[in-house]
């Protein structure tokens, strides 16, 4: 009878590593080569300078005031003034990376940096749930090449105080959570918690909670038109999304 030599991988299962590994070193490189960009150019626009101002004042304890002349503004400043493109899910990170590197040019884009890396590996963990290592990683890696790829001549975007690509990885960190872990009221709360944190980037990402709320209600819907769930399951879906909606 043969031996089946467990130990030894198969041609497969080393070819998995090796593109695990390819596609982990493709994703810290595009990280790498951000962090180079931000310390090189630092703040890059004359709104994103703004927004950052408030993070300055933020970590100088001047509280949630835009001091810079923004559009004729009160030159004594403006606390929580509705001129700002973006929210605190960015301006935040900012204050806390200026608290703690200073005010150099390049630390508002670091902290950022940093909490875009943080949700992108939350949003990692939760699509691995449904998916491989491997399969993860390499979708990760074309997102980030793909994306990069048509931001090229607007390459801080990645690390400005715009709120684009903070808003859409939070979204999209979102749905993974409602779609892929278990439908229980915590889950549904944190995936609110990141959806109001992308519409606090960005107020355009109040299109993916309208898609978000849409959906669901969809779905209660058709199983109560069809009658493929209970009157109680219905009833939990409509908790489940109360539950996102205080998250919100």
């Amino acid at each position: 009878m043969p031996i089946r030599l467990t130990s030894d991988p198969s041609p497969r299962r080393w070819l998995r590593w090796v593109i695990l590994a390819l596609c982990l070193i493709l994703v810290g490189l595009l990280h790498i080569e951000l962090v180079i960009s931000n310390a090189r150019s630092g703040l890059g626009a004359y709104d994103d300078a703004s927004f950052a101002v408030v993070s300055k004042n933020l970590a100088d304890g001047r509280g949630y005031l835009l001091s810079l002349d923004y559009g004729n503004l009160d030159h004594r400043g403006s606390l929580f003034s509705p001129k700002l493109g973006t929210g605190p899910s960015v301006i935040l990170p900012g204050a806390a990376a200026i608290a703690v590197l200073g005010s150099e040019p390049s630390a508002p884009g670091s902290g950022l940096l940093l909490a875009n890396a943080l949700v992108l590996l939350l949003w990692a963990a939760v699509l691995r749930k449904a998916s491989s290592t491997t399969r993860v990683a390499a979708y990760l890696a074309m997102f980030l090449v793909s994306a990069i790829s048509w931001t090229i001549l607007h390459h801080e975007h990645w690390y400005a105080f715009l709120g684009e690509y903070q808003s859409f990885i939070l979204a999209a960190s979102a749905f993974a959570i409602a779609c892929l872990l278990a439908p229980r009221a915590i889950t549904y709360f944190s995936a609110g918690l990141l959806l109001g944190l992308a519409v606090l980037s960005k107020e355009l990402s109040a299109l993916s909670v309208a898609a978000f709320g849409i959906a669901q209600a969809s779905y209660i819907a058709v199983g109560v038109a069809l009658k493929r769930a209970t009157m109680e399951q219905m009833l939990q879906r409509l908790r489940l999304l109360f539950a996102a909606a205080i998250g919100t």
